[in-house]
């Protein structure tokens, strides 16, 4: 996505619901949205391969209630298909929820009103009866839809105006500001299928100068993490190994960075994000190489690579596919991955036959590996396609002297 390219429409707030089964609990999601007394408004639903009966109400409301729906071939998890959705979107904020929340009458009004009233104000989240940290209400007690209905009511009477800033909210129903993804991207997917990345692009939000708050007078019904609960993946799990690649991008962990002031890693906080797969990746390649991630840049290369063929952008319209391909075995020889960096530079080869660089790479790639001899013979037939290759020469030199 580059920066303030979104489309400009009527809509101002584009609420974003990835959905994995249950739909019982979306229904309930989805009526509570479009009951909510706010006009200006668009769902987007994304998603993820869901059981025959959720894709079949899916399929209805798309007409019935115009509401838009991507269909996923696949889970993609949580921020992949939060990112389909901004991708889609129009408004002026983006609203991401749950697929299992209930959203009581002029939620969003409220959340909007609270965004608008100050522009350092980036993020707003909501309290709840089942979430994490300073948004958990533990006073939310109710029985039934109505009971819990009039305290959302009461809750909006009591505390009508009171804000909590806090650096981070967990992503249940969250209000943020267009202008925000605009400057700092979208969700960073090495966190799917889901957990951190809602801490992670708060913090990026924060570096970039902007407040997340807790709006006190907005309660949310949450039933709590239905889908991954529902999936095969064993949800204590996910949590723990995102927690792993959070530290490993930021160095510290959220409590460290945001309660004992523990020093962090200074990251690029762009996360690019854009209808093209291949800037989009490519994009992210940079950013990651630059970091010396280079677990992470691969990844999002060789996915960049897959897409190459069908690109038509401009941006990126001087990089050719094997400048991809000898980018891809060099981050594989910085990970001391020789089979795989050799595999990319052969591939390179395909491309360009008549260039002498990707042998050169395998040459560099066996002497690296320790196989010497390997690399004389590469340079031998370096110089029978180039006499005066240096490169060549010099090897060749040091085997003999």
């Amino acid at each position: 996505m580059e920066r303030g390219k979104f489309n400009k429409t009527r809509v101002n707030v584009s609420v974003i619901i990835p959905s994995f089964n249950n739909k019982e609990y979306l229904a309930q999601a989805v009526d509570s949205v479009l009951k909510n007394n706010y006009p200006q408004i668009e769902l987007i639903i994304v998603d993820n391969n869901s059981d025959t009966e959720t894709k079949n109400y899916l399929k209805e409301i798309q007409i019935k209630k115009n509401v838009k729906v991507i269909f996923n071939e696949e889970n993609k998890g949580f921020p992949k298909a939060v990112n389909q959705g901004i991708l889609e979107s129009k408004g002026k904020y983006v609203l991401i929820a749950n697929n299992d929340v209930i959203v009581p009458p002029n939620s969003i009004k409220r959340m909007v009103e609270i965004a608008e009233s100050n522009h350092e104000i980036g993020i707003v989240g909501a309290i709840s009866n089942y979430v994490s940290g300073p948004q958990f209400d533990e006073n939310a007690k109710y029985s039934s839809p109505k009971e819990m209905f009039d305290y959302a009511e009461q809750i909006a009477k009591e505390h009508s105006g009171e804000l909590l800033e806090f650096p981070r909210v967990a992503f249940l129903f969250t209000l943020i500001k267009k202008s925000v993804i605009e400057k700092i991207g979208g969700l960073d997917e090495r966190f799917s299928p889901g957990n951190f990345e809602d801490d992670d692009f708060c913090l990026r939000a924060q570096l970039e100068g902007y407040k997340t708050v807790i709006a006190k007078d907005v309660f949310i019904h949450h039933y709590g993490s239905k889908s991954f609960k529902q999936s095969n993946e064993e949800y204590d799990k996910i949590i723990q190994t995102n927690l792993k690649k959070f530290v490993a991008k930021w160095g510290a962990t959220p409590e460290e960075i945001w309660l004992e002031g523990k020093e962090f890693k200074r990251r690029n906080i762009f996360y690019p994000l854009s209808g093209s797969p291949f800037e989009t990746h490519f994009e992210r390649t940079l950013i990651l190489t630059d970091e010396k991630d280079y677990s992470m840049a691969i990844e999002e290369l060789e996915l960049a690579i897959e897409s190459f063929d069908s690109y038509q952008g401009n941006k990126f319209a001087n990089i050719s596919k094997a400048e991809l391909l000898h980018l891809a075995g060099t981050l594989y020889l910085n990970l001391n991955n020789y089979e795989k960096a050799v595999e990319f530079f052969e591939n390179e080869l395909e491309e360009t036959p008549d260039s002498v660089k990707p042998l050169e790479a395998i040459a560099e790639t066996f002497l690296t590996a320790g196989l010497t001899d390997a690399a004389l013979e590469i340079a031998k037939t370096i110089k029978e396609v180039d006499p005066l290759n240096k490169f060549a020469e010099n090897l060749l030199n040091k085997k003999t002297g």
